[in-house]
């Protein structure tokens, strides 16, 4: 019988961390695990996970650094308490930092070991005690530079491991036609087409990516950029405010939050990610596995995925001089264009495949669970069914 794995994630839309926890149950062998997910009652991502035949129940996670919520913790884990009881899983996997420290006061409680996935650049090391990250069973490091930080913060090292986000590269794939996103835009199919996948935050560097493009587009008159993600913020007002007034409002394409990103990344001739803090970058493994080069702010785990002057750039995060300059290095090279997306997209098929991490992340459980069952002198086992929305 399956094993049930109780997975925690505490937002409704999708971004970077929800794709690759998309991608993660997508491949999970469901003959040894039953992927169960607590999460908000509606929105993109629980539509999703209903198309994956992933049983979903309504959860709400207080923020945990905010006083404002402070009044709804307590119900919020009798509510997380009654649901472990009634599902019985053999672990819980929380897919952020965020919800640690609510799912620790469960795990301990039903005594259950506790999976943490890092998606985050951890700039801040006060975070890895603020959120008690070194309580959990294990912690799940999306990259080597997040680990450091852990390791440098006392958590046990035998309590960390790094498994690097993995693609798809069957659905991810070159092939991909792109045509018809540039018709509905109305970008001519001779133009070049500076993209970003990644919903249009403050973090994610969108005000220095706008600036790197005024750059570009001035000594390239048929230039276009298309952002995808969702804008409807203030900051995306912002931005497309800031479009106008750099004067490339009509070469700069908002195309909003999109289910289905790889039509919108065939589109894109270089693919750029300016982010101020980044855990590894999910959008340029995507970009790279669909053979497009990439040129990225050198944060986090960014410069474990891309190799400077092979597969794409690096550029100092915040200037956006330096991005200019290295989009209009590859501009001015169309066959370097076309070998750096080669060289990426054979990176991500050796070093981040959907495969190789999935077996990673099931290599975990079977550890803990073992550990478990020889603790407790029985072997671990799933419960029957419960049932799921």
């Amino acid at each position: 019988m399956a094993i049930r794995i109780l997975y925690l994630h505490g937002i409704s839309e999708i971004g970077g961390a929800e794709r690759a926890l998309l991608a993660t149950l997508a491949g999970l062998d469901r003959t040894s695990w039953q992927p169960l997910v607590a999460c908000p009652a509606s929105g993109p991502l629980p539509r999703a996970l209903k198309a994956l035949r992933v049983p979903t129940y309504p959860m709400m996670y207080p923020a945990w650094r905010k006083l404002t919520d402070l009044p709804w913790r307590i119900p919020a884990w009798f509510h997380l308490m009654r649901l472990v009881r009634t599902l019985q899983p053999a672990l819980l996997h929380v897919n952020d930092l965020y919800w640690v420290p609510q799912a620790l006061h469960v795990a301990r409680r039903w005594k259950i070991p506790l999976v943490a996935t890092i998606r985050q650049n951890l700039n801040n090391p006060w975070r890895v005690r603020q959120y008690r990250l070194g309580q959990a069973d294990v912690l799940i490091t999306v990259s080597n530079t997040a680990r450091s930080v852990l390791m440098q913060n006392r958590v046990p090292i035998e309590r960390i491991q790094t498994i690097y986000s993995g693609v798809d590269t069957d659905r991810f794939c070159p092939d991909f036609d792109g045509t018809p996103i540039r018709k509905q835009f109305g970008i001519p199919k001779e133009a070049p087409v500076v993209g970003c996948l990644a919903n249009v935050l403050a973090i994610k560097g969108y005000d220095i990516l706008l600036e790197a493009f005024r750059t570009v587009a001035n000594q390239h008159p048929m230039v276009h950029c298309l952002i995808v993600g969702r804008d409807d913020s203030t900051y995306g007002a912002q931005m497309r405010d800031l479009a106008s007034r750099l004067g490339v409002a009509d070469r700069t394409h908002f195309a909003g939050f999109q289910a289905e990103v790889r039509p919108f990344l065939a589109a894109m001739d270089l693919v750029v990610l300016a982010s101020r803090s980044e855990g590894l970058g999910i959008a340029l493994l995507e970009a790279m596995a669909m053979a497009k080069p990439v040129a990225a702010s050198a944060v986090g785990g960014i410069p474990e995925v891309v190799v400077d002057g092979v597969t794409g750039r690096l550029v100092p995060p915040g200037d956006s001089t330096a991005l200019g300059s290295a989009i209009l290095e590859f501009l001015a090279n169309p066959d370097g264009l076309v070998g750096a997306g080669r060289l990426g997209r054979r990176r991500v098929e050796t070093m981040f495949t959907l495969q190789g991490e999935v077996e990673a992340i099931e290599s975990v459980y079977c550890s803990l669970l073992h550990d478990k069952s020889k603790g407790a002198g029985t072997v671990a086992r799933a419960p029957s069914f419960a049932g799921g929305s």
